[in-house]
């Protein structure tokens, strides 16, 4: 990898200017001006629907603008482009879900685009493998080349993804210069797994790369970023340099108004109390499964009770185990006054029961993603939507319609297959879908990974008011320790698939669950429901 010197890279970057796209009535960007330094990490934050995907999309050759030009490294660049112009100014893009082919070892996804356009001469095994080896060693990599993709960690997968996207970038860039775009590349990593990325990036940005780097995690952006740029409504709202701003302005920055930053509020301790101490909807007794052992507790009438633990504790397993998504060895769960062996539960019993799942990953597990979203709401109500066994199309978006103003689904076309929605909208209608149901039990794993501030705020007011008016009782699985602190009436801290401990009341803060998380409770022996019962000493 050769690194340019600092003159060169000064001299590099992309421009665009008066950047504008419109979709009917919908105003996705308005004269936007965005500078992407060589050498340095831009973060583009903003809403879901702010005009983020829109600009990626125009870069990446899939939308053509209505007006704007586009400069690379001083000369202009033709709009509309196509995807082998995009490559040809060097423009790579690493998408949320990272593709890799699991089969092949780690050189030959690292080399797959020259592999599929090589001239039909042999290829050199010894020589790929030596060459990945050192090029990813520039990179700051240690991954063992011949190992499969598949047997690589979500993080290493990542790290692998940007460094090819790279690597190909400048290979293929005619105008000297590579441009790397990441779409939410930190959403299933481990903190360790993080900071690696972010050694990674800050290699790539001090090797002559421009980087964007677009992320909800407002951690990561400070973390890793030059400078930050807001798009709100499809204008840009702020222009920051990172060490000059703070999450505090960044969120104001993309939700408009202080007015809405406000917290979702669990309530006073008293009445986490009272909903802590509320008949049981639910109760499990000595669960036992892939990576759960012995787990006992209740949830109460209108309560949300959180599960939390560091990553890999195992408390998402726990609400998958109790649906039966996952099979659980024994124990015993009660919904509703009616037992089961945990054994024989299945999402069908599940659902007659009046429980629900919201998976963690709401496009394999949650949505069908070539469906429209008002077919993705009917699935759950077929009989709300069918006459003498026919499916209505007009029930069907009728359907949609009702949702629409209830979780501020945007854009509210009920055409639109649900995969082309932003994640906080996906998540919405995933929300929509199984909660329209009227449940009486309501299980989510994490509720708003990869969504923006505004969605996060919108989802979790949604499932505060869920358990206020005491229609479901919520059982929610979350790493986000703010998140449990502003919801949940009691929150459970489990580690190494065994529950250590409760927090209830006034020790429900985002301090003290990490605290918990970290050093742990002394494990308890018995079910955890009752708010009485003391949690051993932090």
């Amino acid at each position: 990898m050769q690194t340019p010197s600092a003159p060169d890279i000064q001299r590099q970057g992309l421009s665009v200017r008066n950047l504008t796209k419109v979709f009917g009535q919908t105003r996705a960007l308005m004269a936007v001006d965005l500078d992407v330094h060589a050498g340095s990490v831009l973060g583009l934050l903003g809403h879901n629907g702010s005009g983020k995907s829109t600009l990626f999309k125009i870069l990446a050759g899939v939308y053509d603008p209505d007006a704007g030009s586009l400069t690379v490294n001083g000369a202009d660049v033709p709009l509309p482009l196509n995807s082998t112009e995009s490559s040809r100014i060097g423009l790579t893009f690493v998408h949320q879900d990272v593709v890799m082919h699991p089969r092949l070892t780690v050189a030959e996804n690292f080399f797959i685009e020259q592999m599929s356009t090589s001239s039909g001469r042999p290829v050199s095994w010894r020589r790929m493998r030596a060459d990945a080896r050192a090029t990813l060693s520039d990179y700051g990599l240690d991954l063992d080349v011949t190992a499969n993709a598949g047997e690589l960690s979500p993080g290493e997968r990542t790290q692998l993804a940007i460094a090819r996207a790279a690597n190909q970038a400048q290979l293929r860039s005619q105008h000297g210069g590579a441009f790397l775009m990441l779409d939410e590349p930190t959403v299933f990593l481990t903190a360790s797994e993080r900071v690696a990325l972010f050694a990674l990036i800050r290699k790539l940005a001090s090797a002559g790369v421009g980087v964007v780097l677009v992320s909800h995690d407002l951690t990561d952006i400070m973390a890793v970023t030059d400078r930050v740029c807001v798009l709100r409504d499809g204008r840009v709202a702020a222009l920051r340099m990172t060490a000059e701003t703070s999450p505090d302005q960044l969120a104001v920055d993309i939700i408009g108004t202080e007015h809405l930053r406000e917290k979702v509020s669990a309530g006073s301790d008293a009445s986490r109390r009272a909903a802590a101490s509320g008949v049981p909807v639910v109760k499990v007794r000595g669960m036992r499964g892939r990576g759960v052992h012995n787990v006992s507790f209740d949830l109460h009438q209108g309560e949300i009770l959180g599960l939390t633990g560091l990553v890999g504790a195992g408390f998402s397993r726990i609400l998958y185990q109790m649906y039966g998504s996952s099979r659980a060895a024994h124990g015993v769960l009660e919904v509703n006054g009616i037992e089961r062996q945990m054994s024989a539960s299945t999402p069908v019993r599940s659902m007659r029961s009046g429980m629900v799942l919201i998976p963690g990953n709401r496009r394999e597990d949650g949505l069908f993603a070539t469906l429209s979203a008002s077919e993705n709401l009917a699935v759950a109500v077929l009989d709300r939507c069918q006459t003498m066994r026919h499916v209505q199309e007009r029930s069907v978006r009728s359907n949609f319609a009702a949702a629409v103003p209830t979780y501020a689904i945007r854009p509210p076309i009920a055409t639109q297959p649900a995969g082309e929605f932003s994640g906080g909208n996906q998540q919405k209608i995933l929300m929509a879908k199984w909660l329209q149901t009227d449940p009486k039990v309501v299980l989510v794993d994490e509720p708003t990974q990869g969504v923006d501030v505004g969605a996060r705020q919108e989802i979790l007011r949604r499932l505060r008011t869920l358990a206020s008016s005491g229609q479901s009782s919520v059982l929610v699985a979350s790493s986000d320790y703010e998140q449990l602190a502003e919801i949940c009436d009691r929150v459970i801290v489990v580690a190494r698939g065994r529950i250590m401990g409760q927090l209830v009341g006034d020790e429900v803060t985002a301090d003290s669950i990490s605290t918990a998380c970290l050093r742990g409770f002394e494990p308890q022996p018995t079910a955890v429901g009752q708010p009485e019962t003391s949690p051993a000493p932090l």
